[in-house]
């Protein structure tokens, strides 16, 4: 709850944690209007034959407080313009916080409009201007978090109107002491509905657990990086002409990522990988699934350069064939980075699809192989480029991820690499070869704006594509008194996520 200030009339407002009498010299807020009432507007149908009207529609307009203030100087007109020229200057803020000293538990999201042109024979004057708020609610200024208990939400909500709640679901991630994850909890499919039918759904409800089904897909790679000493420093995958492998890595055992603590040295691009092969590899189609962070996306990261490879590999006696590879390669003075995708080739020159995206920690990226299709996903966009048939035919048993910096350029604030995921699948099998939700992930659901978020808690990235079209967003909502929600997962999923409710009370 913000402070109140029981020297200020209750009309005194915080602009964004501000209060205009802290930074305005001898402003005065008098009055507000309007500030309590919010009248609602009916659309009426007469009947010709019938009494009364029929009421077709209802809703809240735009609410406009009216505030009046009293702006003094006892010296100089120049003081008195100074202050007044301070508060036009305040008031060209839009959708702002702003907090009531006599409401100090809600607030609005407002715009101010300045008055007109001041008098300028007055030292002091009174005036008035506009708060509008085009959203027209009052909303807590606590954040409320509800766990579920026996994934369902059963609680009394006691705002004076509708709310949009915001669900996160922490499927989690069990380590042992190497790293690797042994946790279940995947998952294909979250639902969610209210007591009125109310319905979200993301995923595929339809989803089979790899377990069950006749071609079930081995999982040679399912690393969350506490270290990396079960895999090959600096190995001789074939990463093309421009890449040197040279430099080492560490591991953060915190955050349980790995990096280059050292680039070594070259010409273009140099620095170290770190690579797995597994021999129990028998299935032609595969995915391999990564979360990592590439740079930071502040102002900083502007002036440095570097890349950051994930490749897979058919390693014969050590005669290599690169099958599908994604890039991030820095190479301009920008926040940006460039994505390159590889299917069958070491170069990008022919199979290159780039795309711009902002350098930060991304929603978990991947390269996924079916028949001669290699589909790629990263940053909500993804691609697709085709192998040939002989190459389609390899099996995938070694992959490579390496962290590059170009010739003496300032590397990468980040270049870190969280987990990686490696799934084989018959190469007679056709299905959707993913559960959507793996150990590690979190998803956000965003109710009010409709916006989905995949993640490991950096939830800047959309993943919009795994709801439902038919989802229920406008009707999605908890209502003053009593609301149960359920929540509805993979009938494999033995390890149901962690799901938490947050939302804001809503006042007329």
């Amino acid at each position: 709850m913000a402070k109140t200030r029981p020297e200020l009339p209750q009309s005194a407002f915080t602009v964004n944690g501000v209060w205009f009498e802290d930074i305005i010299p001898h402003y005065h807020t008098l009055n507000t209007v309007n500030r309590n009432l919010l009248e609602k507007q009916l659309t009426l149908r007469e009947a010709n034959t019938a009494d009364g009207a029929v009421l077709t529609n209802s809703r809240y307009p735009v609410r406009e407080i009216e505030v009046e203030y009293l702006l003094e100087a006892d010296g100089y007109w120049e003081e008195f313009q100074d202050s007044y020229q301070l508060l036009m200057e305040q008031l060209n803020t839009q959708n702002a916080v702003i907090v009531f000293n006599g409401e100090p538990d809600k607030y609005v999201i407002g715009s101010f409009v300045a008055p007109s042109q001041i008098d300028q024979e007055q030292h002091t004057r009174t005036g008035k201007y506009k708060i509008v708020c085009a959203d027209p609610f009052k909303y807590s200024v606590n954040e409320y978090i509800v766990a579920a208990s026996s994934n369902q939400w059963s609680f009394n909500y006691d705002g004076t109107y509708k709310s949009h709640p915001t669900f996160v679901f922490d499927f989690p991630k069990t380590l042992d002491a190497n790293g690797d994850n042994t946790a279940t909890s995947e998952c294909g499919y979250v639902g969610l509905a209210t007591q009125s039918g109310a319905v979200l759904q993301f995923g595929d409800p339809d989803e089979k657990d790899w377990g069950t089904v006749t071609a079930p897909a081995i999982k040679p790679i399912d690393k969350t990086f506490k270290n990396a000493n079960s895999w090959t420093l600096n190995g001789s995958a074939t990463l093309g002409a421009n890449y040197v492998q040279t430099g080492t890595v560490a591991a953060n055992s915190t955050d349980n990522y790995v990096y280059p603590n050292s680039y070594g040295s070259g010409t273009e691009y140099h620095g170290p990988s770190i690579s797995k092969t597994f021999t129990n590899a028998s299935y032609k189609n595969w995915k391999c699934s990564f979360k990592q962070a590439f740079g930071d996306g502040t102002d900083s990261v502007k002036q440095k350069y570097g890349c950051f490879l994930a490749l897979v590999y058919n390693n014969n006696s050590g005669t290599r064939t690169l099958l599908g590879g994604l890039e991030l390669r820095k190479t301009a003075k920008s926040k940006s980075t460039s994505v390159y995708y590889y299917a069958g080739s070491t170069t990008a020159l022919n199979s290159k699809k780039a795309i711009s995206v902002e350098c930060k920690k991304l929603a978990t990226s991947s390269i996924t192989k079916q028949g001669q299709t290699v589909t790629f996903n990263f940053g909500g966009k993804s691609a697709t480029a085709q192998l040939d048939s002989t190459k389609a035919d390899l099996l995938a048993n070694e992959v490579v991820f390496y962290f590059g910096q170009k010739k003496t350029s300032a590397a990468m604030n980040k270049n870190y690499l969280y987990s990686a995921r490696m799934e084989l699948f018959s190469y007679d099998y056709y299905g959707n070869i993913e559960n959507v939700f793996m150990p590690g992930d979190i998803l956000t659901v965003d109710t009010q704006n409709a916006e989905i978020y995949l993640d490991g808690g950096d939830s800047t990235t959309p993943a919009n594509n795994i709801g439902a079209l038919g989802n229920d967003w406008e009707d999605f909502v908890i209502v003053p008194g009593t609301n149960l929600i359920q929540a509805d997962y993979s009938d494999f999923t033995t390890v149901p996520p962690d799901a938490i409710m947050k939302y804001r009370k809503v006042y007329l």
